[in-house]
């Protein structure tokens, strides 16, 4: 198991996620640590999946408004900073719809031929699809037309019940060649499925590769410890839930006996912040993490696991304590997390498809079993980026937004170029440069990836099936795309 405890002395450690990669954490002393995977779903599980489809979105649009762990460290921890303590937080204005000027899009149906259209080309086998807003922001360039002035560069409120408005990535502001770039190297990469980039409100990029295609709901893993944060925060906004500082224990009184007083005092807090003290290795997806999907009993197996440290004294990844938070928000309200996800937030974002797998005996995997589509893991994130808001009606509470998104620990870590990644409420944080952001992260390369000051939103889904200890490398992969070529090409 991998734990972490202070130490007087600066010492490096070996703790980068499904991969045998180096990086440093100051301040800290390694007990048994390797790489912590985000919650991998056994292929032969056989686990049936429950989808549930709400309400479709508004299928017309006005034109003139244009509305429309993953497998890295998950391991290291310093101190654990107060969860009430918070650091100062940036607040987005709201500058509403202005009119834009739908354009014609192109995309490429065959090498020699171009089209109009305003979907995705269906790939060939074996080649990645080309989204129509990167090819023609490519061929306005190409066709010698006089420089795109940037248009939507700053902060949004957008309606995110309504169809996503488009833009080029010139009219956001952003350098096309430099996307474009990010998306050859992005195309070396083999399990890529998707990525998708949201600038000041308005679809920019939306690429899919080999046989991905926009309506095809993705296995997120561990991005749903992010979506189960979030249900957290509104639980307790409506009361179901007290607070961050409620034992579990009066939460799972009908369902447990026994439970011994030292873990019924766990709070909803220490689980949020991955600090519940009890004993578990996830070490690349496997582990604890093999076993307690194979058990037959999946509350039970977590917390029969003796305790080993004082809550909330110390990180450790344990996707199975985020199922007990699953657990304890379906008891509270009464409601399994599929209908209370869509009633609290899908339908009020306009996601009108989901899936969320279940497990034997009614509960639902909260710890990786959600499946969305990459343009509603936008709308995820972009509800983040607007500080959980939707055209200025209050979706999840400002301070929980903030909670969520602010180090709860003083540990750092690095996970190919992208450095200083720490934790909050199951949401990583990165404070400084290519930040500050903060990201959910998937096991093999899901990502969710919000860039406040940059008014940025990215998306990007891999097929993480049958990856195994090289889903670290999948992982970086994609990240560093992101680093280094993505985010600087809007700065």
């Amino acid at each position: 198991m991998c734990r972490l405890r202070p130490v007087r002395s600066e010492r490096a450690v070996r703790m980068l996620p499904g991969n045998n990669a180096s990086c440093s954490i100051s301040l800290v002393e390694s007990r048994g640590c390797s790489w912590m995977v985000p919650g991998n779903r056994s292929a032969a599980s056989n686990i049936p999946m429950e989808e549930v489809v709400a309400p479709e979105a508004p299928a017309s649009v006005n034109c003139l408004t244009g509305q429309g762990a993953p497998s890295s460290a998950h391991g290291a921890a310093r101190r654990h900073r107060p969860a009430g303590a918070l650091l100062p937080t940036r607040t987005h204005s709201v500058i509403g719809n202005a009119p834009i000027q739908r354009e014609t899009l192109f995309v490429r149906r065959h090498p020699a031929q171009l089209t109009a259209a305003t979907g995705i080309r269906h790939a060939r086998p074996g080649g990645p699809a080309r989204h129509s807003l990167v090819a023609a922001a490519l061929l306005l360039g190409a066709c010698g037309g006089e420089p795109v002035v940037p248009e939507f560069t700053g902060p949004a409120n957008i309606d995110l019940a309504l169809p996503w408005a488009t833009a080029t990535v010139a009219q956001a502001g952003g350098s096309a060649d430099l996307v474009e770039e990010g998306l050859e190297q992005a195309r070396d990469n083999d399990r890529l499925l998707s990525m998708l980039v949201v600038k000041s409100g308005r679809l920019v990029v939306e690429e899919y590769f080999g046989t991905a295609t926009q309506e095809d709901l993705h296995d997120v893993r561990s991005v749903t410890k992010s979506v189960v944060a979030t249900l957290a925060g509104l639980v307790i906004e409506r009361g179901d839930i007290g607070g961050v500082d409620d034992p579990i224990g009066g939460y799972l009184d009908t369902l447990l006996t026994g439970l011994e007083p030292e873990k019924a005092a766990i709070t909803v807090g220490h689980l949020l912040t991955m600090a519940s003290g009890l004993e578990w290795d996830e070490t690349g997806g496997f582990g604890d993490y093999t076993e307690w999907i194979r058990s037959e009993d999946r509350l039970g197996y977590v917390l029969d696991k003796p305790l080993v440290d004082e809550p909330g004294a110390e990180y450790n990844y344990n996707s199975g304590a985020v199922h007990v938070l699953g657990v304890i928000l379906e008891q509270a309200t009464g409601m399994p997390l599929p209908e209370l996800a869509d009633e609290l937030l899908f339908s009020r974002v306009g996601i009108s498809r989901s899936r969320w797998e279940r497990f034997p005996g009614g509960f639902h995997n909260g710890g990786a079993g959600l499946d969305l589509r990459p343009r509603d893991l936008a709308r995820f994130g972009q509800l983040y980026l607007q500080r959980g808001q939707s055209a200025g009606t209050p979706i999840i509470p400002e301070e929980w937004v903030a909670r969520s998104s602010v180090p709860h620990y003083a540990w750092r870590f690095n996970s190919g170029r992208l450095t200083g990644i720490t934790y909050g409420f199951l949401w990583w944080i990165v404070p400084r440069v290519p930040g500050p952001l903060y990201f959910a992260w998937g096991f093999g390369g899901q990502y969710v990836v919000i860039v406040p000051e940059l008014h940025l939103v990215i998306v990007t889904t891999n097929n993480w099936r049958g990856v195994g200890a090289h889903a670290g490398r999948y992982e970086r992969q994609t990240m560093d795309v992101l680093v280094d070529y993505i985010i600087p090409a809007f700065r």
